[in-house]
C-alpha cells in the first residue's frame, strides 16, 4: 500500500552503466483500502505520469487469469493521454495459468475501449516458467540506455 522506489544497476558492468529507477505502485485493482485512499493514489499517479520529466515507460501489470478489470480500464484511459515521450507496455502476469490468445483479446479490447493504441506492446510473464524475462529486460534496457540499445540492434542485424 505504498510507492516503492528501487535503484537498478547502480553497480552495473554495462558500458555505459545503465542505472535507472524502478517505481512500484500499489495494485489498485485488488488493494483493500478505503475509496478515499484509492482516489489519492490515482491522483498522485496521474500527476506523476504527466509531470515527471524523467519518466520513460510505464509497465502496467495485469493478472492474465482475470484480464483487465475496471481499475485497469481507468488506468488505460490515463495512459491514452500520456505525453509522447512516455512509453506504455501491458504486462500479463501468471501467463502459465491462462491461454495467451484469450488474455490478448481481452487486453486489446480494453485498450481500444480506453482509446489507447491497439499497437501497445503486450508482454506475457510467468514467475513459474520465467516466461517474458528476456522481453522485459529488453524494454528496460531500451529506456535505460537508448543509445547502446540502438547499437545492439544494429549489430544484431548484421
Amino acid at each position: 500500500q505504498q510507492f516503492n522506489y528501487f535503484v537498478v544497476n547502480n553497480q552495473s558492468k554495462w558500458d555505459p552503466a545503465g542505472t535507472f529507477h524502478l517505481v512500484d505502485l500499489p495494485g489498485l485493482g485488488y488493494a483493500k483500502v478505503p475509496k478515499v485512499v484509492r482516489e489519492a493514489w490515482v491522483a498522485f499517479m496521474s500527476q506523476y505520469f504527466y509531470e515527471r520529466e524523467e519518466l520513460k515507460v510505464i509497465f502496467h501489470l495485469i493478472d492474465s487469469r482475470h484480464g483487465p478489470v475496471q481499475t485497469d480500464l481507468d488506468i488505460m484511459k490515463m495512459m491514452a493521454k500520456l505525453p509522447e515521450r512516455v512509453g506504455y507496455v501491458v504486462v500479463l502476469t501468471k501467463a502459465d495459468k491462462r491461454e495467451s490468445s484469450a488474455a490478448t483479446y481481452a487486453v486489446r479490447r480494453a485498450l481500444k475501449e480506453s482509446s489507447c493504441s491497439t499497437e501497445t506492446p503486450i508482454v506475457y510473464t510467468s514467475s513459474v516458467t520465467r516466461k517474458g524475462r528476456i522481453p522485459m529486460w529488453r524494454f528496460l534496457r531500451r529506456v535505460a540506455d537508448p543509445v547502446h540499445y540502438e547499437r545492439m540492434l544494429e549489430q544484431a542485424a548484421k
